[in-house]
């Protein structure tokens, strides 16, 4: 399960948190750096079944989720967790969506993704610019992901695009 924010209304960062997820339900929220109010956003949410998976016209798409106590700062070499697809995406490097599906700090805490491969990618939290002091005080997050082929097609009668 991935969610990210479409708009930008605020005057702050802000980014979406996922908490408690069960396979029937889950909960969805806005965090700011310094933990304040922010304004109303539009957030999107996707959901697949975990595993690899083969759509209408081609589409590859493979989810999962992977719990990490990796956190990257700001200013420092990314290393994050490296990701093994279990099947190749073929061609091009697949379209990578993901988002911290826990909430176990209360911290702002984006996730992080890079070195995308047709194979590979690395991911890991991340806490930009926060002070290393306070990042003893960060445990393990889980990640939700999502990666998805490139192409366009339709799926049902209607059209898509993934680039």
């Amino acid at each position: 399960m991935t969610a990210f924010i479409n708009t930008k209304k605020g005057g702050q960062s802000v980014d979406v948190r996922v908490r408690n997820v069960t396979p029937t339900s889950f909960e969805i929220f806005m965090q700011e750096p310094d933990n304040q109010g922010h304004t109303a956003e539009e957030v999107s949410y996707i959901v697949v079944e975990r595993g690899s998976h083969s759509l209408e016209g081609g589409v590859h798409v493979e989810a999962g989720k992977h719990t990490t106590s990796t956190v990257h700062t700001g200013g420092e070499d990314f290393s994050g967790d490296e990701i093994s697809f279990t099947h190749p995406f073929i061609g091009d490097s697949p379209v990578l969506l993901h988002s911290l599906n826990t909430h176990n700090n209360n911290d702002f805490m984006p996730s992080m993704a890079t070195k995308v491969q047709t194979d590979t990618f690395e991911i890991s939290q991340e806490a930009l610019e926060t002070d290393k002091e306070t990042l003893a005080s960060f445990g393990a997050e889980s990640i939700g992901w999502i990666a998805f082929s490139l192409g366009s097609g339709t799926n049902n009668g209607s059209p898509y695009i993934i680039n």
